[in-house]
């Protein structure tokens, strides 16, 4: 069965801007083919934060795959659920696009829990001094 699923209800990891690769290679948007890479800023079971020069608008429903280094990637449809301004820890101002995965079945939402659990691992091995 396939059900949305809300990103209040998971845990969400934050995904610097480097040091780690992670992109939505966007496939389609409202069913028209495009090729746009965003950068993942945050990622949880329930969905993602995008960066990208694109101006998609709330309500835009995309179609891609998660490219995460050493990971398979998983492809996934969103909707754009907000965008709005925020700053970087290194102060840079920039503009996050808050999509909501849809369709998401049960092997998927295993898959993108365990990534997101991975990731946390994964950075915080990498990045604790």
């Amino acid at each position: 069965m396939n059900k949305v699923k809300q990103d209040r209800n998971t845990y969400r990891v934050n995904i610097p801007e480097e040091g780690v690769s992670a992109l939505f290679e966007i496939r389609k948007v409202d069913d028209v083919d495009v090729a746009i890479s965003a950068r993942i800023a945050n990622l949880s079971a329930g969905g993602v934060g995008l960066v990208m020069e694109e101006d998609l608008k709330p309500g835009a429903i995309i179609f891609g795959s998660l490219e995460i280094e050493n990971h398979r990637p998983i492809e996934l449809s969103a909707t754009v659920k907000d965008v709005r301004k925020q700053f970087t820890l290194k102060g840079k101002e920039i503009t996050l696009r808050a999509c909501q995965f849809l369709g998401v079945s049960v092997t998927i939402d295993q898959r993108l829990s365990s990534l997101v659990n991975d990731l946390q691992r994964s950075l915080y091995a990498r990045f604790k001094k």
